[in-house]
């Protein structure tokens, strides 16, 4: 089973995509940018990173080409 991080500012559209992958991943949500680096953060700490990040490109805080920036720095 895949490990998958949402990350996406609306909560119909995180609640969809878990739906749809319920039987074929594990899925982790976050509705920030700054709430996916911490995910990433964890996951990378207890060695278990994630297989997929399924991203919301346009989010208030941080938009998810930064977003990307700062995990690829991980």
């Amino acid at each position: 089973m895949w490990k998958v991080l949402i990350v996406d500012d609306s909560f119909v559209d995180r609640k969809l995509l878990v739906e749809i992958l319920k039987n074929k991943a594990d899925c982790d949500i976050a509705s920030s940018a700054k709430e996916a680096v911490e995910a990433c953060n964890l996951a990378i700490n207890d060695n278990k990173p994630y297989d997929v990040i399924l991203l919301d490109v346009e989010m208030p805080d941080i938009n998810g080409i930064e977003f990307l920036w700062s995990v690829r720095s991980i």
